[in-house]
């Protein structure tokens, strides 16, 4: 499996081995407990500053970046249940 160095969630998940990049299912699942975790945090807060007619935008542009991210480990999830 390939990670690209240059992506935030690679990076933390990453843990260098004889030059390589080894990620363990645990390790993915547990970034990804602290996203879906983020995700509620700022979901919430995105429903209160629409309450109170704030700047939402920022919250949004962070909701679509958390499930981007969320996917790319959903993917990489399946790709070591393949091996």
């Amino acid at each position: 499996m390939h990670l690209d160095p240059n992506r935030y969630w690679d990076i933390i998940l990453a843990k260098h081995y004889d030059g390589g990049i080894i990620v363990t299912k645990e390790e993915l699942e547990a970034e990804l407990a602290k996203l879906k975790s983020d995700y509620v945090r700022i979901q919430q807060d995105l429903e209160k500053l629409v309450f109170v007619d704030g700047r939402a935008s920022s919250a949004e542009e962070q909701l679509v970046r958390l499930e981007k991210e969320m996917a790319n480990l959903y993917k990489q999830l399946e790709a070591l249940d393949e091996q």
